[in-house]
C-alpha cells in the first residue's frame, strides 16, 4: 500500500479543491517533519533537496506549522541530501535514499 500526508489549512471563509498526485510505483517520496532539540516543530525552516554527488539543488520548500515537508516523486536508487535552515540557526545536512 502507497499513502501519501497532505495539510491543508484553508483561510476564514476559503473553500478549497486540492488535487493530490501520488507518486508513481517505481519512484520514491521523502517526507518528514523539522523538530527543535527539545520536540518542538519548526515553521519556515527552508529545506533544500541536493542530488548528493553533485551537490546540484533539485527543489526546496519551506515547512508547515507542524515542521512538516515532502518532494517527490523522486528517482530510485540516487543519494539525496537534505539541507535544512532555519533563520540564523546552523544548517543541518541529512542524506536519504529511497
Amino acid at each position: 500500500m502507497r499513502s501519501f500526508e497532505c495539510y491543508i489549512k484553508p483561510l476564514a471563509g476559503e473553500t478549497t479543491a486540492p488535487r493530490v498526485f501520488l507518486p508513481p510505483e517505481n519512484q520514491g517520496l521523502i517526507s518528514g517533519i523539522v523538530l527543535e532539540p527539545g520536540g518542538q516543530p519548526v515553521q519556515g525552516a527552508l529545506v533544500l533537496l541536493l542530488e548528493q554527488e553533485s551537490g546540484q539543488r533539485i527543489a526546496h520548500t519551506v515547512t508547515s506549522e507542524q515542521g512538516r515537508f515532502w518532494f517527490g516523486p523522486l528517482e530510485p536508487g540516487v543519494l539525496y541530501a537534505l539541507r535544512i535552515q532555519k533563520d540564523d540557526s546552523a544548517e543541518r545536512v541529512v542524506e536519504f535514499s529511497p
